[in-house]
């Protein structure tokens, strides 16, 4: 049997003074035993080199960006006669989106669409028209319509054809709107958006943008808002003391210093709106294939608008990435026995590589060996993408390709790196390789300084000032995006046991 040149034993009692790159947990590569004791490796390579993520690209075809705005009457309170507050959020907007696109500046073709009952894509309304409060009288909001199509009918059949994604011609798409409440009886969208774009349906469409490979971005302004509230349900006396006692309350809130909140209903019980004064979330829902183009509108348009006298309270503009998230990448740089291991009946192998994406390592032991190695990693550029409420936990873990059984390899996580340890016995005579993956798991758990559950509403009528449905349509989004690990580097740890 010929033998691996490259391959050199070196003496038990040097192991410790192996260069750092050394115990790369190479664990995926199959090595085996020749006859006069060299070692050489098994033609079986299970552990390949980790590959980098392929982007996502905007279609063949899309181009240029779109615009949507919610023209419900719901949207009417944040409307002034001689204001321009709201022209300046959609000209801060026009400027975002030509900068994020390939072409930029004034080149960059913009669409106007506005959306109540339908999504109209030819009406003449001009921009600086989106300050006047009559041009916000449709009766209600069909926001699943940005997203998904409405679904066509043969006759006679009553399963819905396959629609066209109407995001497709556009390389980044933007919808303006106060919400997700509203429905609409025979909505379209199926499952989840049967009763229209409620928070449910929103997530749920969301999700499928994100599994097709869109970037997803929510920004929410806190603006001035002196109009009408829709409850969409009856509300009685003793709900409307409620709604009285939470606007007090909102008033004597510090952040809301110097806003001031007012309710006033008309009309005998039941009622299902009231008017109110105060301030109300603006979402600005963005998405595209072009993840870079799309950060860049979001970081543009957040940055600009907190510059500009249009929110309140003054630094009331948030903003998150729900999709796709990415982490900095970790690699380890470094496997070495640990200081307080043992080295008796264990013998590190020279000659191990590091290559992009890939660390290989090998050890020779014998019955008794119970070495402990450190494995240490270090942080490596790219793009951070975790938002508030969103944490990422790093492990070393096998990824089930290779014959080296689990059972005799346990890891666990350190500050700087992981602790890694081989029980020499619990392996039969022979050789063995396995793969470990160095992965980020990501949780979302929001906590006090995640905006989506600080400004997010359990009901429609009692607090105006926050948005229903935000917490639960951002943590259903991100559940869905954070549910794969997330794979930095790969090790590939071979063992010849004797």
């Amino acid at each position: 049997m010929p033998t691996n040149t490259n391959t050199r034993r070196s003496p038990r009692g040097a192991a410790a003074l192996l260069p750092a790159a050394l115990l790369t947990l190479s664990l995926l590569a199959g090595v085996a035993s020749s006859c006069n004791g060299e070692v050489t490796e098994n033609r079986q390579k299970p552990c390949e080199p980790l590959k980098p993520a392929a982007a996502s690209a905007p279609p063949e075809g899309a181009a240029g960006g779109v615009i949507v705005t919610d023209i419900s009457g719901s949207m009417n309170g944040f409307a002034r006669p001689g204001s321009v507050r709201l022209f300046t959020i959609h000209d801060t907007l026009e400027r975002a989106v030509r900068d994020a696109l390939p072409s930029g500046g004034a080149g960059a073709s913009i669409k106007r669409c506005y959306l109540g009952d339908g999504l109209d894509c030819q009406s003449p309304l001009q921009v600086r028209a989106l300050d006047n409060p009559g041009s916000y009288g449709a009766r209600e909001s069909r926001l699943d319509l940005f997203l998904s199509k409405a679904p066509e009918k043969d006759a006679g059949q009553e399963d819905a054809k396959a629609v066209e994604d109407p995001l497709a011609p556009y390389r980044l798409a933007v919808l303006v709107t106060d919400g997700m409440q509203a429905r609409a009886a025979g909505g379209g969208g199926g499952g989840a958006c049967l009763g229209g774009a409620d928070p449910e349906c929103m997530a749920y469409l969301l999700r499928q943008k994100a599994e097709q490979g869109y970037g997803i971005w929510m920004a929410l302004l806190m603006l001035p808002f002196n109009g009408t509230h829709y409850a969409e349900r009856p509300l009685d006396d003793v709900l409307w003391q409620r709604i009285q006692q939470h606007a007090a309350e909102a008033g004597r809130e510090e952040r809301f210093r110097g806003i001031s909140f007012n309710v006033r209903r008309a009309g005998a019980t039941p009622f299902t709106s009231y008017q109110y004064e105060g301030v109300k979330p603006l979402v600005v829902i963005a998405l595209s294939k072009d993840i870079e183009g799309g950060r860049k509108f979001i970081r543009q348009f957040v940055d600009t608008i907190k510059r500009e006298p249009v929110v309140a309270p003054a630094d009331a503009a948030y903003s998150i990435e729900l999709a796709p998230l990415s982490v900095r990448p970790r690699h380890i740089t470094k496997i070495s026995l640990a200081p307080s291991s043992s080295i008796e009946d264990v013998t590190p192998v020279t000659g191990q590589r590091r290559e992009p994406g890939l660390y290989d390592y090998l050890v020779e032991c014998g019955r008794g060996g119970k070495p402990t190695f450190l494995a240490t990693w270090e942080e490596g550029e790219g793009a951070q993408a975790l938002p508030d409420g969103v944490r990422a936990d790093f492990r070393l873990a096998p990824n089930g390709d290779g014959n080296l059984p689990q059972g005799p390899l346990a890891t666990r996580a350190l500050d700087k790196g992981f602790e890694v340890q081989l029980t020499c016995r619990q392996l039969q005579p022979g050789a063995y390789a396995g793969c470990l993956d160095l992965r980020a798991e990501l949780k979302a758990e929001p906590g006090a300084d995640a905006f989506w559950a600080a400004l997010h509403a359990d009901n429609m009528y009692e607090a105006p000032e926050r948005l229903y449905g935000l917490r639960e349509m951002v943590q259903k989004v991100l559940d869905a995006v954070t549910a794969k690990p997330r794979e930095t580097d790969r090790v590939l740890f071979r063992v010849e046991r004797k």
